[in-house]
């Protein structure tokens, strides 16, 4: 045999090898593994032509001194991911979009989702008022509603704590007390004032009504069925195992500590308190939208906002580019976040921050509609 011949005969061989290889396949059927195989090249996205310009922004976000996580999906599958800036400065760690960030009152979706869920499971109303969960509740206090504390219109204070910060240790029963001694601003029903306190009260309303922890229920009913393997409560005993992935906060560049190892407190259950990444945030979004969590119909009612702004544990608004579903968060240990759906679009966006230049700064806020506008090529300012 020439050469060339011993050359072409292994070619010949292997094809001959893949062909019986193909009809044993087609033989079995498919294999759970050639799904997954599948999936995987379904879900694969080419770089998308605006990808180019939200770097250009990551990269001014980075040079100005700001660190975080930026992603965006769309039906599912995820089309541009990238961390920035350190999440560790000390141990020179980089973020990327698994790094785990605190996420500001981002949770107070999951507390108005899982009201929501217990609702249409027929265990409570939105209409309900704290008097039935709460007989001993005061006078002033017994006929706020929980659609009322879900839209930051019951009058109740800004923060439950009496320290001004989210770590004083309380349990439900002394932070219920707090809630309910302190005087409403306004009388019920009557205008909106954003309210950390109303959603911790909420808390307490899902332990009353599914009869186990607000912590249990969300693990159960949104976490897990969103796939959210990487989202924590504060004081999660797995936390600590996540130590070169959590971040830490940094404001002018001075640390400001990290949720790795804040304690779990109702001084913030039900409007903060959990650490989540880019990726799990993007799956809950998802699961939203294809109703997964909850109806299509239960999330048009919690979409609805009574005065200007709030909506159910959402800020709901429409401008001429379209209709934003979002959730921001924001605290003094330099973290903010924000959760943008454009659901027209079938888009979803998050901006997760763990460094920002002065106490002041609130690069989600800035930068959220920048993000949207670069991704669906038009202005969503409001």
């Amino acid at each position: 045999m020439k050469a060339g011949e011993r050359g072409f005969a292994p070619i010949i061989y292997v094809a001959l090898i893949s062909c019986a290889l193909l009809a044993s396949v087609a033989a079995r059927g498919p294999r759970p593994e050639d799904s997954a195989i599948s999936r995987a090249h379904a879900s694969f996205a080419p770089k998308p032509p605006w990808a180019p310009r939200l770097d250009s922004l990551v990269d001014s976000l980075e040079r100005s001194g700001r660190a975080g996580a930026v992603s965006v999906s769309r039906r599912g599958i995820t089309l541009y991911k990238r961390g920035f800036g350190d999440a560790a400065r000390d141990r020179r760690v980089r973020n990327t979009p698994e790094t785990l960030f605190d996420i500001g009152s981002i949770p107070k979706t999951f507390t108005a989702v899982s009201i929501f869920q217990l609702r249409d499971a027929g265990k409570l109303r939105v209409s309900d008022s704290l008097g039935r969960f709460f007989p001993s509740a005061p006078p002033d206090k017994r006929g706020i509603t929980l659609w009322q504390l879900m839209t930051h219109s019951s009058g109740l204070q800004l923060y439950i704590d009496t320290t001004g910060g989210d770590f004083e240790l309380l349990n439900r029963d002394s932070a219920l007390a707090l809630a309910f001694q302190q005087p409403l601003r306004f009388p019920p029903g009557t205008r909106e004032a954003y309210s950390n306190t109303g959603y911790t009260v909420l808390a307490a309303v899902v332990e009353q009504a599914c009869a186990c922890s607000f912590e249990h229920y969300v693990r159960e009913h949104v976490f897990q069925p969103a796939r959210m393997t990487q989202t924590f409560f504060w004081g999660d005993r797995a936390l600590p195992r996540y130590r070169g992935l959590v971040a830490g906060g940094y404001v002018a560049g001075v640390s400001q500590g990290s949720p790795r190892t804040w304690p779990r407190t109702w001084a913030a259950t039900g409007a903060n308190g959990v650490a989540s990444s880019n990726g799990d945030l993007l799956r809950f979004a998802e699961s939203l939208r294809t109703a997964r969590l909850l109806s299509l119909e239960s999330q048009r009612e919690m979409q609805t906002t009574p005065f200007r702004r709030y909506a159910a544990g959402w800020d709901a608004y429409r401008v001429d580019s379209g209709q934003v579903i979002s959730k921001g968060g924001s605290s003094e240990f330099g973290f903010k976040s924000q959760l943008r759906r454009h659901p027209a679009e079938a888009v979803s966006i998050v901006l997760l921050f763990n460094a920002v230049t002065s106490s002041e700064d609130q690069p989600h806020q800035q930068f959220g509609p920048k993000v949207s506008e670069i991704v669906l090529g038009r202005p969503f300012v409001h």
